[in-house]
């Protein structure tokens, strides 16, 4: 794990769209997964994104960690928070490994542990984890 500090918010924005978009960028043969942090801190760097798109990865695939049992039209629902950013990136739905919050909670878990058990199953790594607490943290 690496502990990185940053002098200003406008620099840790920019930073974590550089790394974002290297590692959008592999070139893999397996899939490959970054995983997104919720709340509020990531806000401006997934806006710049969705702002300045670019082609990614065939094998991507992005998870959303930190997800609350919220409708996605609700501010609460982290994955909402995101989805402009990877409908901008062109990113197919089948990709998106997502807690369903449409669904009842035990067949949100059961269908997020199935598919990514199936993204492991396919020889699948992930390559970038995101991770923050934010004030309130």
């Amino acid at each position: 794990m690496k502990y990185v500090s940053f002098p200003s918010v406008d620099k840790l924005v920019a930073e974590a769209v550089k790394l974002l978009r290297a590692h959008m960028r592999i070139r893999s043969k397996t899939p490959h997964a970054i995983m997104l942090p919720g709340g509020h801190t990531p806000l401006p760097v997934y806006a710049e994104i969705a702002r300045t798109p670019f082609p990614v990865s065939g094998n991507l695939h992005i998870m959303i960690s930190d997800e609350r049992m919220a409708p996605e039209s609700s501010p609460d629902n982290n994955f909402s928070h995101a989805a402009e950013m990877i409908s901008s990136l062109g990113m197919p739905p089948d990709r998106i490994l997502k807690v369903h919050t449409d669904l009842p909670q035990a067949a949100a878990a059961a269908r997020y542990n199935r598919d990514i058990s199936l993204f492991f199953s396919h020889n699948g790594r992930l390559t970038l984890a995101l991770l923050g607490i934010g004030a309130d943290g």
